[in-house]
């Protein structure tokens, strides 16, 4: 038991984690900050995504802003293809044992092809 821990502890100690990339990475690599910055404008900046509220148009315009500047930068061997579509249902869900029945409708969705040209 205690090798099992000290092995544990050491390779906790001795691994080396991935840095994140700085603010200044090229715009072809995924980093952390510009993550959260597209979810601190979804989350907080874009009030109100409920049902029949401006901020669930607001998102799906914002989503769909940057995935048009996504396009414009993708070389030459990549084609992105953007759809958007409005879509209506409804679901059922149980609440304190009790079935509930919700429904919506003109919601947005937005579908993402990204194709390399190479295959």
């Amino acid at each position: 038991m205690y090798g099992l821990m000290s092995i544990l502890v050491h390779s906790i100690m001795y691994t080396k984690f991935i840095t994140p990339l700085g603010i200044d990475a090229s715009l072809n690599r995924f980093f952390e900050a510009r993550a959260i910055d597209h979810v601190q404008v979804l989350a907080h900046e874009i009030d109100g995504r409920q049902e029949r509220r401006q901020g669930l148009k607001e998102a799906a315009e914002y989503i769909k802003a940057q995935l048009e500047r996504l396009k414009e930068r993708a070389g030459s061997n990549f084609r992105i293809e953007i759809e958007e579509n409005a879509v209506g249902g409804s679901f059922n869900m149980m609440f304190l044992g009790h079935g509930i029945s919700f429904g919506y409708r003109n919601h947005t969705n937005i579908l993402v092809r990204i194709v390399n040209s190479y295959f």
